[in-house]
């Protein structure tokens, strides 16, 4: 009768030791399936910071481009206005070269008629 007595023990601590074992096994997966979806999450979180950054990067990249862009337009104005300046020196000294071969030809024109006198 011990004897039978010995082996139900032994049966039920086997089937506590089954039981404790897949109690085991289910936490693991448990603990397993966490972790995944904490690596999961902190990839999805990496990926919007990513994402983030590329979009404040290109914002960056835009506004140096404006701020470029208008440089070269001053300069580009400036370049206009130096040309139209030189344009009009240009015209100032036709201007003088003419008035001044004008007066030439009237001076000629006055010692020829001075000489016909």
């Amino acid at each position: 009768e011990a004897r039978a007595e010995a082996e139900v023990e032994a049966e039920t601590a086997r089937e506590e030791a089954r039981a404790a074992r897949a109690a085991l096994a289910e936490a693991t997966a448990a603990a397993e399936m966490a972790a995944a979806v904490a690596l999961v999450d902190g990839l999805d979180t990496a990926a919007a910071k990513d994402a983030a950054d590329t979009r404040q990067l290109g914002a960056e990249v835009e506004a140096a481009s404006y701020w470029a862009q208008k440089e070269a337009a001053k300069k580009e104005a400036g370049v206009a206005t130096a040309r139209a300046e030189a344009d009009m020196a240009a015209a100032a000294v036709k201007v003088a070269t003419a008035e001044a071969e004008a007066t030439a030809a009237k001076q000629e024109a006055v010692t020829a008629t001075a000489a016909a006198e």
